[in-house]
């Protein structure tokens, strides 16, 4: 094993070696297993409380015997938990305009952001400016370049541009 391959799903490196362990001896107690894990047995059973309430692990008819559910019904169920859990996170992300009016009613008055066209000075604005306008783009934006052969540095400076 080595790595914590399940943490993407929430579940602790620990967690993930009881899993394995129960699906490599399926039907086994849990009775010793803090002693196979070095730790207390407290927390072995606290870990396999939590791997039953995520639907990994089940008590099997007397609740002595743990089972494991199956890793592909168990694993598309941790997949579809993370994925409505990442939903909801980006509707809260992109329902957060609202903080930038209150943060603009805090700055107090300012003169507002010119209209139409901007005049940048010197190759840094430029770049800045294009930077910025890549990052926030939700379109794509066609820039035509005058010259009829770019530089090494331009052509080096957009390259990670490109990589976005």
């Amino acid at each position: 094993m080595g790595e914590n391959e399940m943490a993407v799903f929430g579940v602790s490196e620990a967690e993930e070696e009881i899993y394995r362990h129960f699906l490599r001896n399926p039907g086994t107690a849990a009775d010793d297993l803090h002693l196979l894990l070095h730790n207390e047995p407290g927390q072995a059973r606290a870990r396999i409380g939590r791997l039953e309430e995520l639907g990994l692990l089940r008590a099997d008819g007397d609740g002595r015997r743990i089972v494991p559910v199956d890793p592909e019904t168990a694993l598309s169920r941790l997949v579809d938990l993370r994925l409505h859990t990442l939903h909801q996170e980006l509707q809260r992300v992109t329902r957060s305009r609202h903080v930038i009016d209150g943060l603009r009613a805090e700055q107090g008055a300012r003169t507002p952001p010119p209209q139409g066209i901007e005049q940048l000075e010197g190759l840094t604005q430029i770049r800045n400016r294009i930077d910025d306008l890549a990052f926030f783009a939700r379109d794509e934006i066609l820039s035509v370049e005058p010259y009829t052969r770019l530089s090494p540095e331009n052509i080096a400076r957009s390259r990670p541009l490109d990589l976005r």
